[in-house]
């Protein structure tokens, strides 16, 4: 080895920084808002849990298909299929209660991006933690909401679809809208 090339200082890997193949900015975002209890870890091996039983759903959904047309439909990147469903389940418009008249008012605004993937985080944690068997890991029931997300199907659009009829009805209101983004 040259001699400059050993006397160069190696700068360490940041502590936050996996070393997997699923080191994004968004899946790391959601891995936070998932981590409660402080174990990072855990809820790393149950996202990468998810994203596993979601290629293994989308390979059998390829390997059923029977024309080359809708196998090229058909998306078998787990990631692709995660961020896809963000993009789906992620609202453009939201409400915020403002005070005028003697009464509170929801009041339209447009979303930044860091609010609708706020949203849609929390949304896809709520809805995958509510366990009616008692029986299903929560990896999988992960996997099923990004699933449906991925298919504009679930609880998820629901909740989407909900806010916007809200921002609907109180359309009349965007006159006491403050300047700016949430």
């Amino acid at each position: 080895m040259p001699e400059e090339v050993r006397k160069r200082s190696v700068k360490a890997a940041f502590v936050d920084s996996p070393v997997s193949v699923y080191s994004d900015k968004q899946v790391q975002r959601f891995i936070n808002i998932l981590m409660d209890g402080g174990n990072k870890s855990l809820v790393r091996s149950i996202f990468e849990q998810a994203l596993f039983e979601i290629k293994c759903r989308q390979f059998e959904k390829y390997r059923k298909a029977e024309d080359d047309e809708s196998r090229s439909k058909i998306v078998l990147d787990p990631l692709a299929v995660f961020h896809s469903a963000l993009e789906n389940g992620a609202p453009q418009i939201g409400v915020y209660s403002e005070w005028r008249l003697g009464t509170f008012h929801k009041v339209p605004v447009p979303l930044s991006d860091k609010t609708r993937y706020f949203k849609v985080f929390k949304w896809l944690k709520d809805s995958a933690t509510v366990n009616p068997t008692k029986r299903t890991p929560f990896s999988i029931r992960l996997a099923n909401h990004i699933i449906d997300m991925h298919n504009n199907e679930g609880d998820v659009i629901e909740k989407k679809i909900a806010l916007y009829k809200i921002a609907e009805q109180n359309k009349a209101y965007v006159r006491l809208r403050k300047k700016g983004t949430l």
